[in-house]
Protein backbone atom coordinates (compact mmCIF):
# COMPACT_ATOMS: atom_id res chain seq x y z
CA UNK A 1 0.00 0.00 0.00
CA UNK A 2 2.83 2.35 0.87
CA UNK A 3 4.55 1.58 -2.45
CA UNK A 4 1.36 2.36 -4.38
CA UNK A 5 0.94 5.72 -2.62
CA UNK A 6 4.57 6.63 -3.32
CA UNK A 7 4.16 5.69 -6.99
CA UNK A 8 0.97 7.78 -7.33
CA UNK A 9 2.58 10.78 -5.66
CA UNK A 10 5.67 10.45 -7.88
CA UNK A 11 3.54 10.35 -11.03
CA UNK A 12 1.48 13.33 -9.84
CA UNK A 13 4.63 15.30 -9.08
CA UNK A 14 6.15 14.43 -12.47
CA UNK A 15 2.98 15.50 -14.31
CA UNK A 16 2.90 18.78 -12.38
CA UNK A 17 6.51 19.58 -13.21
CA UNK A 18 6.30 18.46 -16.85
CA UNK A 19 2.91 20.07 -17.37
CA UNK A 20 4.44 23.50 -16.72
CA UNK A 21 7.03 23.02 -19.47
CA UNK A 22 4.61 22.87 -22.38
CA UNK A 23 3.57 25.57 -24.82
CA UNK A 24 1.34 27.45 -22.47
CA UNK A 25 0.50 31.12 -22.83
CA UNK A 26 2.75 31.90 -19.89
CA UNK A 27 5.81 30.50 -21.67
CA UNK A 28 5.16 32.45 -24.90
CA UNK A 29 6.80 35.85 -25.25
CA UNK A 30 4.36 38.67 -24.66
CA UNK A 31 3.41 40.55 -27.79
CA UNK A 32 3.25 44.29 -27.36
CA UNK A 33 -0.23 45.79 -27.49
CA UNK A 34 -1.12 47.41 -30.80
CA UNK A 35 -0.40 51.10 -30.83
CA UNK A 36 -3.31 53.43 -31.16
CA UNK A 37 -3.52 55.32 -34.43
CA UNK A 38 -3.17 58.96 -33.42
CA UNK A 39 -3.11 60.36 -36.94
CA UNK A 40 -5.78 62.83 -38.00
CA UNK A 41 -8.17 61.47 -40.62
CA UNK A 42 -10.31 63.60 -42.92
CA UNK A 43 -13.08 63.04 -45.44
CA UNK A 44 -11.72 62.82 -49.00
CA UNK A 45 -14.82 64.74 -50.15
CA UNK A 46 -14.09 67.56 -47.65
CA UNK A 47 -17.59 67.21 -46.16
CA UNK A 48 -18.63 69.81 -43.62
CA UNK A 49 -20.99 68.84 -40.81
CA UNK A 50 -24.06 71.06 -40.43
CA UNK A 51 -23.29 74.04 -38.23
CA UNK A 52 -19.53 73.80 -38.75
CA UNK A 53 -17.24 75.64 -41.13
CA UNK A 54 -14.26 73.29 -41.36
CA UNK A 55 -14.12 69.91 -43.19
CA UNK A 56 -14.83 66.89 -40.98
CA UNK A 57 -11.77 65.40 -39.22
CA UNK A 58 -11.22 62.92 -36.41
CA UNK A 59 -8.35 61.12 -34.69
CA UNK A 60 -8.11 57.55 -35.97
CA UNK A 61 -9.78 55.81 -38.91
CA UNK A 62 -13.52 55.67 -39.47
CA UNK A 63 -16.30 56.72 -41.82
CA UNK A 64 -17.51 60.23 -42.63
CA UNK A 65 -20.82 60.88 -40.83
CA UNK A 66 -21.96 63.10 -43.71
CA UNK A 67 -21.29 61.02 -46.86
CA UNK A 68 -20.27 57.62 -45.39
CA UNK A 69 -16.91 57.39 -47.20
CA UNK A 70 -13.87 55.96 -45.42
CA UNK A 71 -11.78 58.72 -43.90
CA UNK A 72 -8.23 59.11 -45.22
CA UNK A 73 -5.15 60.02 -43.19
CA UNK A 74 -4.41 63.71 -43.47
CA UNK A 75 -1.28 64.34 -45.50
CA UNK A 76 1.58 65.46 -43.30
CA UNK A 77 3.15 68.60 -44.71
CA UNK A 78 6.87 68.34 -45.37
CA UNK A 79 9.05 69.96 -42.73
CA UNK A 80 9.75 73.61 -43.30
CA UNK A 81 13.19 74.31 -44.71
CA UNK A 82 15.70 75.74 -42.30
CA UNK A 83 15.88 79.52 -42.51
CA UNK A 84 18.83 80.80 -44.49
CA UNK A 85 20.77 83.37 -42.50
CA UNK A 86 20.75 86.76 -44.11
CA UNK A 87 24.03 87.93 -45.52
CA UNK A 88 25.65 90.23 -43.05
CA UNK A 89 27.05 93.43 -44.43
CA UNK A 90 30.52 94.39 -43.31
CA UNK A 91 30.51 96.92 -40.56
CA UNK A 92 30.91 100.41 -41.95
CA UNK A 93 32.60 102.85 -39.65
CA UNK A 94 30.42 105.85 -38.90
CA UNK A 95 32.29 109.18 -39.16
CA UNK A 96 32.30 111.26 -36.00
Amino acid sequence: MRLLRTAVLSVALALTVLGGCGNSAASQPATPPPTADTRVYECPMACVKPGESEPYTQVGPGDCPVCGMHLAPRAVPPPAPAPVPAATAPAVPVPR
